[in-house]
């Protein structure tokens, strides 16, 4: 039995510091995909990556496609939030924290915010990470060739220094439907 062949169809990197193309990019997101608020560093460079990665791919969002996942990783950097929630909380009470930055304490609120601003009804992967997104990329092809789903966006968020992240974001997909949207081919997994 042949074993179904995986490419990269599109890729997405974002750095917290490069603050007016991620600006840039939110604003045109927010064309496309309507009313959407970003809260935290972590979230935007995640969106803004993901959004390089579809429009990359030749994917349109809002996507409500269901044959779509997110495969996303995530190291400590969600930490960050928490100290920020947390700090507002000591040094002014509970009128120091913002109830905004709350959901944003738990890791999933991540992933659950890029499947909301691009439409992505498929599978929501979060997985913890330390310095690579390898076996995130892994569980997505293996997702793909078991039928879980037709097309993966996987990657995730690192933490670079103090409150600068990167992220970046990989469409992955398996050969004949890449080659049936005429898409370009990175490469093969």
């Amino acid at each position: 039995m042949k074993t179904m062949e995986i490419v990269v169809t599109g890729m997405g990197y974002s750095y917290s510091d490069g603050h007016s193309i991620i600006e840039e990019t939110l604003n045109s997101i927010r064309q496309r995909a309507g009313k959407t608020r970003f809260i935290h560093d972590i979230e935007k460079c995640a969106v803004t990556a993901v959004s390089f990665a579809l429009d990359n791919a030749g994917i349109a969002f809002p996507s409500g496609r269901d044959d779509i996942g997110l495969f996303m990783g995530i190291d400590d950097s969600v930490e960050d939030v928490k100290d920020d929630f947390f700090r507002g909380v000591l040094g002014d009470g509970i009128y120091g924290a913002s109830p905004l930055m709350f959901p944003f304490t738990s890791p999933n609120a991540f992933s659950a915010q890029i499947t909301i601003v691009f439409d992505i009804r498929g599978e929501c992967v979060l997985m913890p990470v330390n310095y690579s997104f390898e076996d995130v990329i892994k569980y997505a092809a293996v997702c793909i060739r078991n039928g879980y789903t037709k097309t993966a966006v996987s990657g995730g968020v690192l933490r670079k220094g103090n409150n600068v992240y990167e992220a970046g974001f990989f469409v992955l997909e398996n050969a004949q439907n890449a080659k049936d949207r005429g898409a370009t081919v990175y490469c093969r997994l």
